[in-house]
């Protein structure tokens, strides 16, 4: 009877044991590793599903006191832009996820579109093996200064934006009105004139965006929630959601500054003529005695010097045209006839200016 009662004692002890370790795997036993859908454990993803382009790039030349090219992206997709420091703008961009490769093996992580790339352009992010070293780079950036397309490296630290206008306009009737807006890389506007000329100003955010008309700033000013636009598209116009103010990117009621001279070669020993651009985009053609003494004012007009460089357009006041293209982006020249006729031996000069030294 002993006996049979030890060998039950010892059945409900081993069945208590076993109930109490049936809650769960012991921690020295491996965990099932094999993914519920059946497939190998070695087809899982080991990386995130998509590549995070936020982040600083920048093409440094290295000859330039470590000036360059650089874009800032934000997780919110907005940039910060800066070519050496000299062209500054601000916007957003959208991104694809990357596949496959690039003409050159490299594997293409993300593809990113900025606002203002044409239909159809956009811009590889790329990881590429340099000296050893995995980089990752923004492609086929295009610097207004250079005229050249560059790939930008992306860094391990955050760039410094710099506070900087971005767009500035005066009202056409600015003497009397007062009105001048600026707005900030930082998002900020700076509105004087809109309520009185000697009236505390507009202070407040804005949005950017690129439309058929232009660039369209919206405005909302900080303590009254009143919404402004400034519209930049072949002409400038402030609106406050009643009037609209034809815009300046020049002060109007500033002293005009000669930006460009066009010269020729001295005529018959005496002769010369000169072309004086202005910044507010006007000229004055002067004819004379080539050492200043006299000289004339004989024809006026407007100028442009073309987006990339090609050429000036001279239009007179007459409405005809003078162009004076460049094959070298270092000078620029045009034939120009004489306005007046018999006091030299030639009827025409070539008129120029360059940009070297």
């Amino acid at each position: 009877m002993k006996k049979i009662i030890s060998i039950l004692l010892v059945l409900a002890m081993m069945l208590a044991m076993a109930a109490c370790g049936n809650t769960g795997v012991t921690p020295t036993e491996p965990q099932n590793t094999t993914p519920t859908n059946g497939n190998d454990p070695t087809d899982a993803p080991t990386e995130p599903a998509g590549y995070n382009v936020a982040g600083s790039y920048k093409f440094d030349p290295g000859d330039q006191n470590g000036l360059g090219v650089e874009y800032m992206l934000h997780e919110d997709g907005t940039y910060y832009m800066d070519e050496f420091t000299s062209v500054v703008s601000i916007g957003t961009y959208t991104v694809e996820e990357g596949t496959g490769t690039d003409e050159n093996g490299n594997k293409i992580l993300a593809v990113v579109t900025f606002d203002f790339d044409a239909e159809g352009v956009s811009h590889n992010v790329i990881e590429k093996e340099v000296d050893g070293v995995k980089m990752t780079y923004l492609c086929g950036i295009y610097c207004s200064l250079s005229w050249a397309t560059y790939d930008l490296a992306k860094l391990g630290v955050d760039l410094e934006e710099t506070l900087a206008t971005i767009a500035d306009y005066y009202s056409e009737n600015y003497a009397e009105d007062g009105i001048h807006v600026s707005v900030y890389t930082d998002y900020s506007y700076v509105l004087d004139g809109i309520y009185g000329a000697t009236e505390a100003g507009s202070i407040g955010t804005f949005t950017k965006e690129l439309t058929a008309d232009g660039v369209v700033y919206t405005m909302t000013e900080e303590e009254t929630g009143k919404v402004y636009t400034l519209t930049l598209g072949a002409t400038a116009t402030l609106s406050d959601g009643t009037n609209s103010y034809p815009m300046l990117d020049k002060d109007p009621t500033a002293e005009k500054a000669v930006v460009y001279t066009f010269t020729c070669d001295v005529v018959d020993g005496w002769f010369g003529v000169s072309i004086n651009c202005y910044d507010d985009g006007s000229f004055q053609l002067t004819e004379g005695m080539a050492d200043g003494s006299q000289i004339f004012v004989t024809r006026t007009g407007t100028y442009e010097f073309a987006a990339d460089w090609s050429k000036f357009t001279f239009t007179f006041e007459d409405g005809s045209i003078l162009e004076c293209p460049t094959v070298d982006y270092s000078t620029w020249s045009g034939e120009y006839t004489l306005a007046t006729v018999g006091y030299t031996s030639v009827a025409s000069v070539v008129l120029g200016w360059s940009n070297a030294g």
